[in-house]
C-alpha cells in the first residue's frame, strides 16, 4: 500500500469513528422513545466552530452546530435569597436544566462541568427528568447529594466489632467503623454487629440509597449493605475524602428499592477493613433534585465574572453549553421566553419560574404587644403558606396558615409559600417581642435548633470544625430601646481558637451574604459616628467584663480597638448569656471605615491564616531580620525604624494593667499612608484580662515568636527612655484606679438583672459545671466575681507604680495632688484633661506641667505650692518632692 493510500485508510477510517461517536449520541439522546435528535444543515453554508458561540442556541441559529438535543441548560444563576432555594432553605448559585421533549430523559451517565476539555467532572446518578420539566443542581463545591429523610449514625453505638467515635472534618461529624476481624459471610453477622439505620415511609416508594463514607487504615474496606433483606457489598480502598457510593439493587437496572409503608430499617455490617461512615442519603424517585426535598451539590462553583457551564452525554458529546457574562448577585442568565431559546441577564427581582415567592407577614419584627395579629399573605394566590414557630424549616407537612395569627408571648415565625407543581419559596422569619427589655439589647436568633446543637451536625457538638462550609443559616433581630429595630439574615459558625476546647460559652461569628440576604446589616450596628457597612460580627461570651473593661482600657491608651456593644442572646426564643458584639476585624469594611483606606498590611500571627490583608513582604522583612539577630544586639534606633515604639509602650501599658502578655493575640498593622510608615497593633481577645496573679508582670506586650523584640522590651535603654514615663503617664492619667472600680459596677449593675437567664444559657449550653449548683449559688459566685476584680485593679495599680520606680532606678514615687478650686474648667495636666482633685506619682525629675483647659486656655492661675503661690498661665516643674498643689483664679 502506497503512502497516499494509507493516508486515505486513515482518514476514513478517522471519519468512520466520528460517524460513530456520533450516531452513538444520537441513540442516546433519544431518550427513551425515539429518536429526540434532529439535523438542521442549510444548502451551501459551511458549518462554523461551535466554540466561536457564547451558547449553543446561538451556535444553533447560525448553523453551526445543527444538533437539537431533549435537555437542555435553562438558566446559570448566582445564589437569590429570594429563591430557588435547596431542601434546607439555603440559596446557593445554580443551574437549571429543562426536558424541553415529550419524553422522559434518562440522566444516567450524563454530566456537568465549568472545564470544557473536562466533560466528566460532575455525572449524574440514575435520574429521569420527566418531560416538559426543570431540574436545579446547586454549583457550591459541595460535590454531595442530600435530602430531607437523609440518616446519619446515633450516638452511644458500640459492639464488639464497631467502634463510634467522631471525626472532626468539614461538614462531616462521622462514626469510625473498625473490624477487629474479617468476616467471610454475611451470615456470620450477628444483630451486635450490625449498624441499624431507621426510617418510616408514609406511603410505598422507590429510592435510591446511598452511604456517604471512605475507607481508612491500609487495606480495602468490605461493608454489607442489607436492604429488604438484600446484601449488596461496598468496597472502598482508603481515601482521604469522603464518598457517596450507591447501594444499587442488583435486582433493578435502575438500582432503585421498593419500600413499603411503614417502618423501615437500613442495616450494615463491616467485613473487613475500617470505615468512616458519615451517613446515609435517601433519595425518593418521585422527588426531582432541587424541588423543595432533594439536592444534587455540584463539585463546582460559578465564577461571578464569567463562566463555562457544559452539559455532556455519557459519550463526552455535548447536549448544550452556556458561557455567561459577570452576573451580579441574585442575577441569573437564563432563557428567554420569545427569541428561539436565546439567554438574557435577568435581575434578581425577576423569579424564576416554577419558584414560589415568599410570603409577606403584615407586622414587621421587633416589639410587639399582645393581641396583635400577624397576617401572612402569599405573592401567589394559588400557593399555601405554611408556618413555625419553633424555629425550624417549614416543610409540606407545617401548619398550613388559615387566618391571622395572635400574639401572646414571645413568638418566632418562619414561614414559606408551597404551590403545587413548584418549588418551595424562601422564608420569612419575624420574631415578635413581648416581654419588657432590660437595660441591655435583645439578639432574637431563629434557626433549626438542630444547627445549633444536634449531635451529627450542630455547632456545638463538632466546635472544633472551621471554616465557611460549617456556617449555619439564621436570622438575627436586633431589639434595643436606644434605636430602631433591625434584622437581617447570615450565617452562623464557631469563632476562636483554643477556646473552643474549654469554653463552656461558646463565642460565634455572625457573617452577612448576599445568598443569606444582604452583604451588610442594614442599620449601622454600632453607637459610633460615621458611615458604617457591617458585614461580619463576632459575638464573644465569657468576655462580657472582661473584654468590655479591657477594651475600654486600651481605647484610653490610645491604641485602636474594634467597635462593640453587649446583647442578651436568645436562640428560638432559649436564652443563650450576655454576649458582647464586636467588629470582626478580619472583615476589610472594618479596616477601611478605621484606617480610611485599605492600602494596608495587616498580619495576625496566632492563627492559621496570619495574613488578613494586604502582603507578608514588609513584615517578614522587617520582622524578619530582627529575629535573625542575636537579642543582645538589637538596639532601639534599629527597632524605631519601622516600629512606632511610643505606640508600643502604650500598648504594652494597656495589656500589663490588664494583667496580660500579648500571647500574639494583637495584630499588626502597617499604613501604608501614614508618613511615618511603621508598624502598630490593633488590641484583641482580651477576654484573659484579670487573669494573671495581680502580683505578676508578664513583660511581653510583643513578644509571640519576637524574641529579639521581647527582649529590646526588656532591656534598659528602652525601658527608660520609652516604657517606663509612658507606662507612669498612664497609671497618673488613663489608669486610676476608681474610674475603672466605677466601670466596673456599671457593668455589675447591667449584668445583674439577667444572671437567671445567664444561668439558664449554661445550662442550654451543656455546661456540666453550672448544672451542679444552685441559681442562688452561681448568682452568689458572680457578685463575689465583680468585687474580686475591683481589688485586683487596686493591686495591680500598686505593683505597676513599683515597677516604675524599679525601672527608673529610684527607691520611690513621689505623690503629687492637684486642688482645683470650685467654678474652674477643666485643668491640663501633662497636657492631659482631668476634672476634679487629680493624684499622681513622679519618678525624681519627671516634668509636671499644669495650665488651664476647655474655654479657658491661656488663662492666667494661681498656683499654691507647698504653701508657695506662683501666678501664670502654665506651672511647669520637674518633680523632686512629693507636691501638693492648690489652683485658683486670680
Amino acid at each position: 500500500m502506497t503512502k497516499s493510500s494509507a493516508k486515505l485508510v486513515g482518514r476514513l477510517a478517522g471519519l468512520a469513528v466520528l460517524m460513530g461517536a456520533f450516531l452513538a449520541a444520537a441513540v442516546f439522546l433519544s431518550g427513551e422513545r425515539g429518536p429526540a435528535l434532529r439535523l438542521r444543515p442549510k444548502r451551501g453554508r459551511i458549518v462554523n466552530r461551535a466554540g466561536s458561540y457564547r451558547t449553543m442556541a446561538a451556535a444553533r441559529s447560525a448553523n453551526a452546530i445543527p444538533i437539537t438535543s431533549s435537555v437542555i441548560i435553562s438558566a446559570v444563576g448566582t445564589a437569590n435569597p429570594a429563591g430557588p432555594v435547596d431542601c434546607r432553605g439555603n440559596a446557593y448559585d445554580y443551574i437549571e436544566i429543562y426536558n424541553q421533549s415529550g419524553r422522559s430523559f434518562n440522566l444516567d451517565g450524563c454530566s456537568l462541568t465549568d472545564k470544557a476539555h473536562r466533560p466528566r467532572k460532575w455525572v449524574f446518578p440514575a435520574i429521569t427528568l420527566p418531560p416538559k420539566t426543570s431540574m436545579v443542581l446547586w454549583a457550591n463545591g459541595r460535590d454531595t447529594l442530600d435530602s430531607l429523610t437523609s440518616l446519619t449514625p446515633r450516638d452511644g453505638i458500640r459492639s464488639n466489632f464497631w467502634t463510634m467515635g467522631r471525626e472532626q472534618m468539614p461538614l462531616i461529624a462521622s462514626r469510625v467503623c473498625e473490624s477487629s476481624a474479617g468476616f467471610e459471610s454475611v451470615d456470620k453477622l450477628s444483630a451486635n454487629r450490625k449498624l441499624v439505620f431507621p426510617l418510616t415511609f408514609e406511603q410505598p416508594e422507590d429510592v435510591a440509597l446511598w452511604l456517604e463514607l471512605r475507607g481508612v487504615g491500609a487495606h480495602t474496606s468490605r461493608v454489607a449493605c442489607l436492604v429488604n433483606g438484600q446484601a449488596v457489598i461496598l468496597e472502598r480502598e482508603p481515601s482521604a475524602e469522603y464518598v457517596l457510593c450507591q447501594i444499587r439493587n442488583p435486582e433493578r437496572t435502575d438500582a432503585y428499592w421498593p419500600m413499603e409503608a411503614g417502618p423501615q430499617q437500613l442495616e450494615f455490617g463491616l467485613l473487613a477493613g475500617s470505615v468512616r461512615i458519615a451517613r446515609v442519603v435517601v433519595m425518593k424517585r418521585g422527588e426531582l433534585l432541587g424541588g423543595g426535598e432533594q439536592d444534587a451539590h455540584l463539585n463546582f462553583k460559578i465564577r461571578r465574572a464569567g463562566e463555562f457551564v457544559g452539559l455532556f452525554t455519557p459519550q463526552r458529546v455535548p447536549l448544550d453549553y452556556v458561557t455567561t457574562p459577570e452576573l451580579q448577585p441574585g442575577q441569573s442568565y437564563r432563557r428567554t421566553a420569545a427569541g428561539k431559546g436565546m439567554f438574557a441577564v435577568a435581575d434578581a427581582d425577576t423569579p424564576l419560574a416554577g419558584v414560589a415567592r415568599p410570603p409577606e407577614l403584615s407586622l414587621p419584627g421587633g416589639r410587639a404587644a399582645a393581641g396583635q395579629m400577624v397576617v401572612m399573605t402569599p405573592a401567589d394566590a394559588n400557593d399555601t403558606v405554611r408556618y413555625t414557630l419553633d424555629g425550624s424549616l417549614p416543610t409540606r407537612k407545617s401548619a398550613a396558615y388559615a387566618g391571622p395569627l395572635a400574639l401572646t408571648g414571645n413568638t418566632f415565625v418562619r414561614a414559606r409559600s408551597f404551590r403545587d407543581g413548584a418549588r418551595p419559596s424562601a422564608t420569612t422569619d419575624r420574631t415578635y417581642w413581648l416581654e419588657e427589655l432590660g437595660p441591655l439589647p435583645v439578639m432574637s436568633v431563629i434557626m433549626e435548633q438542630d444547627d445549633l446543637d444536634g449531635g451529627e451536625f450542630g455547632l456545638l457538638p463538632n466546635k472544633t470544625l472551621r471554616g465557611v462550609l460549617t456556617e449555619k443559616p439564621c436570622h438575627i433581630t436586633i431589639i434595643d430601646p436606644a434605636c430602631p429595630t433591625a434584622a437581617c439574615k447570615a450565617g452562623m459558625r464557631i469563632q476562636g481558637r483554643s477556646t473552643r476546647n474549654f469554653q463552656i460559652k461558646q463565642n460565634f461569628r455572625f457573617k452577612f451574604r448576599n445568598r443569606y440576604e444582604s452583604r451588610f446589616w442594614p442599620e449601622p450596628f454600632f453607637d459610633t459616628p460615621g458611615p458604617q457597612k457591617t458585614s461580619s460580627i463576632v459575638a464573644q461570651s465569657s468576655g462580657y467584663l472582661q473584654n468590655a473593661i479591657g477594651f475600654e482600657v486600651m481605647e484610653a491608651a490610645g491604641v485602636q480597638t474594634p467597635r462593640r456593644r453587649h446583647a442578651m442572646m436568645y436562640v428560638n426564643g432559649r436564652p443563650y448569656g450576655l454576649y458582647n458584639l464586636m467588629d470582626d476585624i478580619n472583615a476589610p469594611e472594618y479596616l477601611e471605615q478605621t484606617f480610611g483606606h485599605l492600602d494596608l498590611d495587616v498580619v495576625k500571627e496566632k492563627t492559621l491564616t496570619p495574613l488578613k490583608w494586604g502582603t507578608m513582604d514588609e513584615f517578614n522583612r522587617t520582622w524578619g531580620q530582627l529575629e535573625e539577630m542575636p537579642t543582645s544586639s538589637v538596639t532601639v534606633p534599629q527597632v524605631a525604624e519601622f516600629v512606632d515604639l511610643t505606640y508600643l509602650a502604650r500598648y504594652a501599658a494597656g495589656l500589663h494593667y490588664l494583667g496580660l502578655g500579648d500571647s500574639g493575640q494583637g495584630w499588626f498593622v502597617l499604613d501604608y499612608k501614614n508618613p511615618a510608615r511603621k508598624w502598630t497593633m490593633v488590641a484583641w481577645d482580651l477576654d484573659g484580662s484579670f487573669y494573671m496573679s495581680p502580683e505578676r508582670l508578664l513583660f511581653s506586650p510583643a513578644g509571640h515568636r519576637r524574641n529579639a523584640v521581647a527582649a529590646l522590651l526588656h532591656s534598659k535603654e528602652y525601658v527608660q527612655a520609652v516604657y517606663a514615663p509612658e507606662l507612669q503617664r498612664h497609671l497618673n492619667h488613663v489608669f486610676p484606679v476608681e474610674r475603672w472600680v466605677g466601670r466596673i459596677r456599671f457593668y455589675r449593675d447591667r449584668a445583674m438583672p439577667y444572671l437567671d437567664l445567664e444561668w439558664e444559657g449554661m445550662l442550654n449550653q451543656k455546661d456540666d459545671a453550672t448544672t451542679k449548683q444552685t441559681l442562688d449559688e452561681f448568682k452568689a459566685k458572680q457578685v463575689a466575681y465583680y468585687t474580686t476584680i475591683e481589688d485586683y485593679l487596686r493591686q495591680r495599680t500598686e505593683l505597676l507604680y513599683g515597677k516604675v520606680a524599679d525601672m527608673l532606678r529610684v527607691e520611690s514615687l513621689h505623690e503629687v495632688t492637684v486642688r482645683p478650686a470650685g467654678g474652674l474648667p477643666a485643668l491640663m495636666i501633662d497636657g492631659r484633661p482631668e476634672a476634679g482633685v487629680y493624684k499622681g506619682r513622679y519618678a525624681e525629675g519627671t516634668q509636671l506641667s499644669i495650665a488651664a483647659g476647655g474655654g479657658g486656655a491661656g488663662q492666667e492661675l494661681v498656683f499654691e505650692v507647698n504653701g508657695r503661690s506662683v501666678t501664670n498661665t502654665l506651672f511647669e516643674a520637674g518633680v523632686t518632692a512629693p507636691l501638693d498643689i492648690q489652683v485658683t483664679l486670680p
